[in-house]
């Protein structure tokens, strides 16, 4: 789907705004593409926001340098490193020293050493970037200064510096603020779409760009290329097509990357949320109560999948862990608006069942095979079976047809409907998790 035959919102401007907390190994490939798809003369401009908190926590975990030593002497399996020592190294510098302390045990101590000293931050590199290609006028950066907050805070500190940072003679109701990760990878057609929605929609409050979640996914192994398909088909099916139904009895959301926000809205909620856990939540819940709409774009960013088992369960529990704040998050809208609304009620019960089904219903599908194989009956056992194999197969063709047009290597189909099937029933490992880590903390997921 495009807006074919629209023409461009040609009195508006974008700020492309991108947070960044340990992204040295990504972070110019992203604004390459950003480059790439964004000319200048539609008056886009993109925004690095980088934080102190990145310098503070390699330092705060130093003392890590030993464990790091005899993990390396131990061969221990990247993963693990990349978990246990991201604040210290990227994952390009973890790679490199596995590889080389393997072939040089004795060198070990040194390597670490000169490679922590010599590792950038996310800061300089984006500060070479700009010099390095002369991009003073299209690409700007702004350094969170303090050593606290998550990725809200940061996207704050830039709204209360943004005029100094780049000032503008359009009125607010005209500029879009749109964020994305430092690993997003939007469409060639993301921002030409999004001007012709600006004009078709006379300057719409929220649009939002959903994703798929394959642009590493030819590196995936099998059971990650099933979750990529799992991660895919709920933001095509919960997020693009239930914005296209417009209803109130439908499940939608906004997501923290590719979401634009029109700036006289957000400044008049008072920025990003940061009393909650999850900014985009909160921001869905607004909406939603405020009986607001979202606009989605045709066309699609392509996202990540995690590369380890591990690191998506610790994703997924951070994102179910939200799930506890979402009747403190419905009371505290209601509370600063004054009312209660049908459409924000039914918004809230929606996100409670949808909870509840992503922790039971694997539950309840593995629960199915059990019964049937503890009473010996093979018919109940084969049906149960062949019914779950054709709802992963109904489900899941939109996504991998979307994938392959989006360039993922076209793998046996059948292989990965297993990869698929298999997936979902471990797509409920995140909220165990996090129901049985009660001191689980907010974290960045480690790439």
């Amino acid at each position: 789907m495009r807006y074919l035959s629209a023409p461009l919102s040609s009195d508006c401007q974008i700020s492309v705004v991108i947070p960044c907390l340990r992204e040295q190994d990504i972070i110019e490939t992203t604004l390459l593409h950003f480059l790439k798809i964004a000319p200048a003369h539609l008056n886009i401009s993109i925004i690095v926001v980088t934080t102190e908190k990145e310098s503070y926590e390699k330092q705060a975990n130093l003392a890590n340098k030993q464990a790091l030593v005899k993990d390396l002497m131990r061969n221990v399996d990247i993963s693990v490193l990349i978990n246990k020592y991201n604040t210290i190294l990227p994952t390009s510098n973890l790679k490199a020293l596995q590889i080389f302390c393997k072939h040089n045990p004795d060198k070990t101590v040194s390597a670490v050493e000169e490679a922590i000293h010599i590792a950038p931050s996310t800061f300089e590199i984006v500060q070479r970037f700009i010099k390095r290609l002369h991009l003073e006028d299209r690409l700007h950066i702004i350094h969170y200064p303090h050593n606290n907050g998550y990725m809200a805070d940061q996207l704050n500190f830039l709204l209360g510096n943004l005029e100094e940072l780049l000032p503008s003679p359009i009125p607010k109701e005209k500029r879009y603020i749109c964020v994305y990760n430092a690993d997003s990878m939007p469409d060639k057609e993301t921002f030409r779409d999004t001007l012709k929605c600006i004009h078709l929609n006379k300057n719409p409050v929220i649009m939002q760009q959903y994703s798929i979640m394959i642009s590493n996914v030819n590196a995936l192994s099998p059971i990650m290329k099933g979750f990529a398909m799992y991660q895919s088909n709920f933001e095509l099916r919960n997020g693009l097509m239930n914005s296209f139904m417009r209803s109130q009895l439908l499940r939608n959301h906004v997501v923290g990357h590719g979401m634009f926000v029109r700036l006289d809205k957000l400044l008049e909620m008072g920025g990003f949320q940061t009393d909650f856990w999850c900014e985009d939540i909160y921001m869905s819940f607004y909406l939603r109560h405020e009986n607001i709409f979202v606009c989605a774009l045709p066309s699609l960013e392509l996202a990540e999948t995690p590369n380890y088992l591990r690191t998506q369960v610790k994703q997924h529990a951070v994102w179910f862990r939200t799930a506890f704040q979402f009747t403190s998050i419905y009371n505290s809208i209601v509370e600063k608006s004054g009312r209660r609304t049908l459409s924000g009620f039914l918004f809230w019960l929606n996100q409670i069942r949808g909870t509840l089904s992503w922790l039971f219903f694997p539950f309840c599908v593995v629960l199915s095979f059990i019964y049937s194989i503890c009473a010996t009956n093979v018919i109940a056992l084969t049906s149960a079976l062949a019914a779950y194999i054709f709802m992963i197969a109904c489900t899941y063709t939109y996504p991998l047809k979307i994938a392959y047009m989006h360039g993922m290597n076209k793998p046996k189909r059948i292989s990965l409907l297993f990869s698929t099937a298999f997936a979902f029933l471990l797509s409920n490992l995140g909220p165990i998790y996090s129901l049985i880590n009660l001191q689980l903390k907010k974290h960045k997921t480690a790439r």
